[in-house]
């Protein structure tokens, strides 16, 4: 009997990669210095701590920050900004834009949205008059084409995101700022360069 093995779908693949970011992201965010955390606030599973303690901030620029993940050849950098504002829904989790940078997987954009969408649904990220569109996996999106979306976002001021509710209808509306995305996608790509290209 022959057995054939099947590659798992790209988008299953891409999820399991965002993973460690969007954990770090969670576990990372934290109450304004003006306001006191709530007494009666849960504490962070398991899996965020323990991102938390690998990952870590490394700058700041402008609206973004850089992130980094692991060591050596497994290590994992991240230029992410959080939504400001995010669309308010009870219970929905970090809403942040994400660009990832692997030794050898590159400009991988992901936004975590914090609601889980269905397979077939319609994300469009608007970069001033241009738009950039995106598709769901779980509780993240990522962009289908980023030759074309990082360009836009490199030569944006701002970034609106529009998906659908996940239920009772209606769009789901938040605001990214594009002010420091280029330094930081710079230090990141800096804090993990592309692997040698093979002879």
């Amino acid at each position: 009997m022959r057995l054939t093995l099947k590659n798992p779908p790209a988008s299953q693949v891409l999820a399991r990669l965002a993973v460690p970011v969007l954990a770090f992201l969670a576990a990372s965010h934290g109450a304004p210095a003006s306001t006191k955390p709530k007494s009666n606030a849960k504490a962070a599973p398991a899996s965020h701590h323990a991102a938390h303690t690998t990952a870590h901030a490394i700058a700041n620029f402008g609206a973004w920050r850089v992130a980094i993940h692991g060591d050596g050849a497994a290590r994992v950098c991240y230029a992410y900004t959080r939504a400001n504002p995010a669309a308010a829904l009870p219970g929905r989790g970090e809403v942040a834009l994400t660009v990832t940078e692997r030794p050898n997987l590159r400009d991988t954009i992901a936004i975590s949205t914090g609601v889980v969408l269905a397979v077939k649904a319609d994300v469009t990220l608007n970069i001033g008059t241009k738009s950039a569109a995106f598709y769901p996996s779980g509780r993240s999106v990522f962009a289908r084409d980023a030759a074309v979306t990082l360009p836009l976002l490199l030569a944006g001021a701002d970034a609106t995101l529009t998906l659908p509710k996940p239920a009772k209808g209606g769009d789901l509306t938040d605001h990214f700022s594009l002010a420091g995305i280029a330094q930081a996608l710079a230090a990141a790509r800096t804090a993990c360069p592309a692997a040698a290209a093979t002879k």
